[in-house]
């Protein structure tokens, strides 16, 4: 095949690539394993998630049993690095003021959950003992609503501007 064979053969394939777009569409994960890490779990779910690109995501929580139920996170989770709401309002029994879902962090020297990516929402979570922040903003315009951040170091640091 001469050279200029060989560059048409190129740039059609070039050009099929530049009109196939490699996207991750919106994910939906429910967490349904209180455990720290494994199938079902919060710790899954976030990894899940980060892989999607900049779709908008969202972590929803169905256990079974009696609440609350409680997660006990014995190492940091990955930081959040794609939009997504995090709901603990979507528990069957949540009942609208107290949440049914508590992310423990046992006093250990580490921050609960850090949001590095925008539009992002934390909603009906109790999240405590942390040794550093509940959650950490670290990005604009995230919402923070309806939680019961207790006992952590800082409770929530925000480290930019926009955030509800």
């Amino acid at each position: 095949m001469g050279s200029t064979a060989k560059l048409k053969a190129v740039g059609l394939f070039l050009g099929a690539c530049s009109i196939l777009p490699w996207r991750v569409e919106a994910l939906t994960v429910t967490v349904t394993n209180t455990s720290d890490n494994g199938v079902g779990t919060l710790r899954t779910a976030i990894d899940d998630v980060n892989l999607t690109g900049d779709s908008t995501n969202a972590i929803l929580f169905d256990f079974t049993g009696v609440p609350p139920y409680t997660i006990n996170i014995t190492s940091a989770l990955a930081a959040i690095t794609v939009p997504v709401l995090i709901d603990g309002a979507s528990q069957t029994n949540f009942g609208g003021l107290v949440p049914a879902v508590v992310v423990d962090g046992g006093t250990n020297a580490m921050d609960g959950f850090v949001i590095r990516a925008t539009a992002c929402t934390v909603r009906a979570l109790s999240i405590r003992n942390f040794g550093f922040s509940g959650i950490r903003l670290e990005s604009n315009n995230n919402v923070v609503a309806r939680n019961f951040i207790t006992d952590n170091g800082t409770g929530v640091t925000v480290l930019a501007s926009g955030n509800l």
